[in-house]
C-alpha cells in the first residue's frame, strides 16, 4: 500500500483534500485499524461502481492470500464491510441464505447506531468450517448485488479481535449490548443448521447501554 499521504490545497480560503492521492486502510474491527488483514476499503469511486453482474472483479492474489492464512491458522471469523446501512440483520440473515450459505456459519453479528436503528456499514460472521469461509470470501469479497438500492462493494476480511465461535461468545456475553433493555435486533446471535439458539447467558451483572433516542429520549427497548 502507498504511503502517500492526503495533498492539501486551499480552494477560495477553503481546505480541500484531494482524495487521488489517498491510501484507504482497510477496517478490520469497529474497535481500531489493522494493516495485516487481506483487503482493502473500497475509495469513493469504485465502492460507488455498480457492476453489470453480482461481481467486481477481485485480485486473485488476494484469494490465495486468504485461502492460505485459513489454512495455516484454521480461521473460521470473517468482517464483511460495505454493507447498506439500511441492511437489517434479518436481510443479512436473508442474503446469505439465498446466496447459498445456509447452515454454514454458526454466528453472526450486524452492528446497530442505537440511536437510528441502521447498521454501520459491516457484520461479523463465523463459519463452521474454513473451507466455507474461503468459499464465502470468494462470492462476497466484490459483491454488490444486494436486495436494497445501493452501489457500495463488498469487502470480506479476517476477523481479527476474536477467531471461532467460543472468542466470540466469550466477547460478547457479559457485554453492555447483551442488556434487556437493548433491542433483539442489535444483538449478536448464535445459529446451528440455520436456527437460532439462545445465546450462552452472562457470568456477571450486564450494564445497562447510555444510549438515547434522536432528540435525546431513550430508546424504545424491543
Amino acid at each position: 500500500m502507498s504511503n502517500s499521504k492526503p495533498q492539501i490545497v486551499v480552494k477560495h480560503t477553503f481546505i480541500h483534500f484531494d482524495e487521488r492521492s489517498m491510501a484507504f486502510e482497510a477496517l478490520e474491527s469497529p474497535l481500531g485499524r489493522s494493516k495485516s488483514a487481506p483487503g482493502l476499503l473500497q475509495s469513493p469511486a469504485s465502492s460507488s461502481r455498480r457492476s453489470s453482474g453480482s461481481h467486481v472483479p477481485c485480485d486473485a492474489n488476494e484469494d490465495d492470500e486468504f485461502a492460505e492464512q485459513a489454512e495455516r491458522e484454521g480461521w473460521t471469523s470473517v468482517m464483511l464491510r460495505n454493507l447498506p446501512t439500511d441492511f437489517s440483520r434479518k436481510m443479512l440473515l436473508n442474503l446469505l441464505e439465498e446466496q447459498g450459505f445456509a447452515s454454514t456459519f454458526d454466528f453472526l453479528y450486524l452492528p446497530l447506531h442505537f440511536d437510528y436503528m441502521s447498521c454501520f456499514g459491516y457484520a461479523f460472521v463465523n463459519f463452521v468450517s474454513s473451507e466455507d469461509a474461503i468459499r464465502f470470501h470468494a462470492h462476497f469479497n466484490g459483491f454488490s448485488e444486494w436486495n436494497v438500492d445501493c452501489e457500495k462493494v463488498a469487502a470480506v476480511c479476517w476477523s481479527s479481535k476474536c477467531q471461532g465461535l467460543e472468542a466470540h461468545i466469550e466477547r460478547y456475553r457479559n457485554s453492555p449490548v447483551m442488556h434487556k433493555q437493548v433491542p433483539d435486533e442489535c444483538k449478536p446471535i448464535v445459529l446451528s443448521n440455520s436456527v437460532r439458539v439462545p445465546f450462552p447467558r452472562p457470568t456477571q451483572n450486564l450494564q445497562r447501554p447510555n444510549f438515547r433516542g434522536r432528540r435525546g429520549r431513550k430508546c424504545a427497548a424491543a
